[in-house]
């Protein structure tokens, strides 16, 4: 069956792709799809989702929901560049690095400018998180890749979207098209100032994705010494990977006695219910990075200026790119190594000087609201487009 193309006369048409992000993904849809709508586009996203649908102005077209990574990587990623190319978008915007040979063909075809939005530095990612299954394959799979990436950049992509200045240079350095887009909070979005609704008694949160490299065993083993000898609460809001990773740390709270009321593990949530429900009742947020992962050191974490954006403050590792933003601003702790005895002091500070907990948190609101937003970081993807002919 043909599927309708919706198009709005005279109005450049952008459509973002993923196979590997929810369709309300808080970077593509909240963030880039609504802000290029808010500027006169006309946007589609191509996402796994149920049905086809209109969202605040942006038409979601659906793949189908798979959670079978061979599946998707085989299939998916053509059946996603074919509905992208019956679009007839004036530009493509693609989100996931298994997508880079798809849109190679779909750049071929429809002789449109593709833009590729790169999330991380895969090249380090692969060998990171052994993706491969063996440290040796994946140290392979990590300069196959960068070779393959640049390559695709250099003979088919118009341009790179990147999230840190570190980034930004890998391309640039080779002469590629490259914009900065940091993951700021989009202060349209969460009104300001903030409602803050925070608990009676110290709760420490997480959120987003919990891995062994943010350190969560290491948070869980600090509150655990901590409430032992102080009434406080912790929260775990997000997913976990892999997913018996919840069940471990289930287990492991209940084999040291604490309570369930004592901490709350679920999610993933809803964006808007993180924003407008839950992060504000923290007194502090986590975002730990282990030392030895390079793409999370030289990240902008997302949930840094998510909590910040709330008037939450955070406990950051040393060394990372979140360290410089708490240090530049105030907005939070930075512990030396990520021991639990350390993590169990920062928080134990926290909860004792509730006085502190709002000195840092209105510190971290003040940098975003002056400087670390969206709205100062998106005119980087509009400049991009002009530059590429492609103008509301």
């Amino acid at each position: 069956m043909t599927e309708t193309i919706w198009r709005e006369s005279n109005i450049s048409h952008i459509c973002h792709i993923t196979t590997n992000h929810p369709p309300f993904d808080t970077r593509i849809f909240y963030r880039e799809c609504l802000s290029l709508r808010a500027s006169g586009y006309q946007v589609s996203l191509v996402a796994p989702h149920s049905r086809r649908q209109r969202v605040n102005g942006v038409s979601v077209i659906p793949l189908p929901v798979s959670k079978s990574v061979v599946y998707r990587r085989l299939f998916m990623t053509r059946t996603a560049a074919r509905i992208a190319s019956r679009e007839r978008a004036d530009l493509y915007h693609f989100h996931d690095p298994e997508l880079i040979p798809a849109m190679q063909w779909l750049a071929r075809r429809t002789r449109r400018p593709v833009v590729w939005d790169a999330h991380e530095n895969y090249a380090d990612t692969i060998p990171h998180f052994n993706v491969l299954g063996t440290p040796l394959l994946s140290r392979a799979g990590g300069i196959c890749f960068d070779k393959l990436e640049i390559a695709a950049c250099r003979s088919d992509f118009s341009g790179v979207v990147t999230i840190t200045p570190e980034m930004a240079k890998r391309y640039r350095s080779r002469g590629i098209r490259t914009c900065e887009l940091g993951n700021y909070s989009d202060i349209r979005l969460i009104p300001f100032p903030p409602t803050v609704k925070r608990c009676s008694r110290p709760r420490f949160i997480s959120i987003g994705g919990h891995f062994k490299d943010r350190e969560v065993m290491q948070i869980a083993d600090a509150f655990c010494a901590l409430r032992r000898r102080m009434s406080c609460e912790i929260a775990f809001w997000g997913f976990f990977q892999p997913a018996d990773f919840e069940d471990t740390m289930r287990s492991f709270f209940s084999a040291r006695g604490i309570a369930e009321n004592d901490v709350t593990i679920g999610g993933p949530y809803p964006w808007m219910s993180l924003v407008r429900d839950l992060i504000p009742t923290g007194w502090v947020g986590c975002c730990l990075i282990n030392p030895r992962d390079r793409c999370g050191i030289q990240a902008i974490p997302n949930r840094l200026f998510e909590y910040w954006s709330l008037g939450v403050p955070a406990v950051v590792s040393a060394g990372t790119e979140a360290a410089r933003f708490v240090r530049e601003t105030g907005g939070g702790m930075v512990i030396e190594e990520n021991s639990s005895r350390a993590i169990a002091e920062a928080f134990k500070k926290f909860a004792l000087h509730p006085m502190l907990v709002e000195r840092m948190g209105k510190a971290g609101r003040k940098a975003v609201e002056k400087k670390y937003n969206w709205q100062s970081s998106f005119p980087a993807l509009l400049n991009l487009y002009a530059d590429l002919g492609v103008f509301p």
